[in-house]
């Protein structure tokens, strides 16, 4: 059985594709109302029932959609939630049970860091790109160069390689790290090198 974590006092939605005990769709165009509730394990009596919201409307691919205000989730522990739809005429059906377990709070994962690409020594035009690994995950990426008086970032966005240009001569550092919503950044990269030595 599935088991998400929730952060109390978190607004989280939850979608659903409904499907009957033979996987087939559920056109939810044909349904009444829709239901998700939720309730602590071992208590019959439901501490939430809201409404779900048809994802595409008529619903005739199963899906919708439900979110939970900060004070559905306002007391830790576990807790069992399933969708009910009730048709015209009292019909019932209850379908997608799964856990959900509120928490204090979430450990963000950790991001992988990146690798950047090994630079070409001597490079004689003070042009070049560096270029890095995609990470599972990452949405942006920071890039920082030293040339001897300290760290200083040079890029910020969701590229995997910068273009350097018009460097004189000298020698310049590069790391890297990854970054993501609802992630811990990653550790700085390996410390890549060029030397740049124009004739």
């Amino acid at each position: 059985m599935e088991r998400i974590e929730v952060v109390q006092n978190d607004t989280p939605s939850f979608e659903f594709e409904l499907s009957d005990a033979e996987g087939k769709i559920i056109d939810l165009s044909l349904v009444s109302v829709i239901l998700f509730k939720m309730a602590r394990i071992g208590e019959e009596d439901g501490k939430v029932t809201k409404p779900c919201v048809i994802s595409n409307v008529p619903g005739t691919d199963g899906k919708c959609y439900v979110t939970l205000d900060a004070s559905d989730t306002a007391d830790d522990g576990e807790y069992m939630a399933e969708v009910e739809l009730r048709y015209t005429g009292g019909v019932v059906y209850t379908i997608s049970q799964f856990q959900i377990g509120i928490v204090n709070e979430v450990a963000e994962p950790k991001l992988d860091p990146p690798e950047i690409a090994p630079l070409v020594s001597p490079n004689v035009t003070g042009d070049y790109t560096v270029q890095w690994s995609t990470v599972d995950g990452a949405t942006n990426y920071v890039l920082e160069e030293d040339d001897g008086t300290g760290w200083t970032e040079v890029y910020n966005g969701g590229n995997t390689n910068f273009p350097v240009t018009g460097k004189t001569d000298g020698s310049y550092f590069y790391r890297a790290k990854a970054q993501a919503t609802y992630y811990t950044d990653s550790d700085w990269s390996d410390i890549e090198a060029v030397t740049v030595d124009i004739p």
